[in-house]
């Protein structure tokens, strides 16, 4: 199927659409770049304003001239006003604000989980709304209740990334990566891998480091050995769940969430795996092009 996606107003609306089309490619369907080429389409409207509004209302009216049988209206404005939203030309669906994160999965009648996906290189839309610089959602709504400012009614209290920062999908723990898999990323994980966490686990992550070692030596044997990375409990973790063990702490491990920012604990997730890789490693996982330099 054909999907034209289209945005009035913030870049958050513009950085959930950029998620939708990732979600759609990923069910094997094609981001089309005008609404003439389309088979559905979905409108992600804008309230900010009465003119935006007003866009938006008149955007969804020129999907449907152009040919366009089934239309998706989403966002804030039709959150605000669905039924409006739902009488407008071919609109077959309308989804609010708080069914969002789940609009793919809802109107493809497929589970939420199918799009625990790892994001490893960013596609651009097509067409008018392509964007050289990708724009990430780490926040939704407000508990600022401005009396001017008709977004937090329609976006309603301040909702972090579930994924993002708490390594949740769903209510169950993320299975991959929140960032995009890169030699930087890794490079960072380390970095503060060596820094936060290698005093404890070791540089090599299996538990053997300086305090580590210390500790057990003083506390003659009343100390909670960190857990080697490379046992298989840990290896069968899901990135969320040992994302959420940086963040929070767990037993003699204390909570990180005010030393390292939430993008660097990902990172530190990443290194894990890699170091995880590095024990296990086989020839076939080197390129042919690069095995010549191994000693």
């Amino acid at each position: 199927m054909k999907i034209y996606l289209d945005t009035i107003g913030c870049r958050l609306n513009q950085s959930e659409i950029e998620t939708m089309a990732r979600q759609f490619r990923a069910a094997g369907h094609d981001i089309v770049a005008s609404a003439d080429l389309a088979d559905m389409a979905v409108v992600n409207t804008c309230a900010v304003t009465n003119d935006a509004a007003s866009v938006s209302r008149s955007k969804i009216r020129q999907i449907a001239r152009a040919g366009v049988n089934e239309i998706v209206a989403t966002g804030c404005w039709s959150t605000l006003q669905p039924q409006r939203a739902s009488e407008l030309p071919n609109v077959l669906r309308v989804v609010t604000n708080d069914r969002k994160d789940h609009l793919v999965a809802d109107v493809l009648n497929l589970p939420q989980k199918s799009f625990d996906l790892e994001p490893i290189s960013r596609q651009p839309l097509p067409g008018l709304h392509r964007r050289t610089r990708a724009f990430i959602k780490v926040q939704d709504g407000c508990d600022n209740q401005c009396t001017f400012c008709i977004t937090t009614v329609a976006r309603g209290e301040g909702m972090l990334d579930e994924r993002l920062d708490r390594g949740l999908i769903a209510g169950q723990w993320a299975k991959t990566n929140a960032l995009p898999l890169t030699e930087a990323l890794l490079k960072r994980g380390q970095q503060r891998f060596n820094i936060y966490c290698a005093q404890c686990h070791g540089l090599d992550g299996y538990g053997g480091g300086p305090v580590a070692v210390r500790a057990e030596r003083l506390m003659e044997g009343t100390w909670v050995a960190p857990l080697s990375m490379h046992d298989q409990v840990v290896k069968d973790r899901e990135d969320g769940h040992i994302f959420n063990t940086i963040t929070n702490g767990i037993r003699t491990m204390p909570a990180y969430s005010d030393q390292i920012k939430v993008q660097d604990r990902w990172a530190i997730v990443a290194y894990i795996r890699a170091l995880q890789r590095s024990q296990n490693a086989r020839i076939e996982d080197v390129p042919a092009d690069r095995r010549g330099e191994l000693p």
